[in-house]
Parts: C-alpha cells; sequence; structure tokens
C-alpha cells in the first residue's frame, strides 16, 4: 500500500508532515508519498535519521490558496 500524504497543508507544513511521515515510516511497512514543493520538503528529510526507501517526495508546484470571502 502507498500512503500519500500533502506535504503543503496544515500550519506548519512541511514541518509536522515530514516529521509525521518520518515517524510513521518506521512503524509500518508501507510506502509514504509526500507531494509538495520537492525542496522545502527534502529540507526538513534532511533533519532525520529515515529509510529513504519508504519515503518518496513528489514534486507539485501548483498551490490552491484557501480564500475567505465576506
Amino acid at each position: 500500500m502507498r500512503i500519500i500524504l500533502d506535504g503543503m497543508g496544515g500550519d506548519h507544513a512541511p514541518a509536522s508532515v515530514v516529521e509525521g511521515a518520518v515517524l510513521a515510516s518506521k512503524k509500518i511497512e508501507h510506502e509514504i508519498c509526500i507531494i509538495g514543493q520537492e525542496e522545502l520538503i527534502q529540507a526538513e528529510l534532511g533533519k532525520y535519521k529515515y529509510d529513504a526507501a519508504k519515503i518518496t517526495v513528489i514534486d507539485a508546484r501548483e498551490v490552491i490558496q484557501m480564500m475567505m470571502h465576506r
């Protein structure tokens, strides 16, 4: 099974997403794919020791912004 994560989603992304992916990769056997701005995600991954065969980064440049209408 492959688990796909939005690397740029959330208030503390990509740091919190990457941290969670690294922790999960140590407990499960499934592949984890993090999608988002590759250089930012790779910079965060560089802070951790992890099995690179279990975490893949997929570069995605487009961003959908949240808009609040009044």
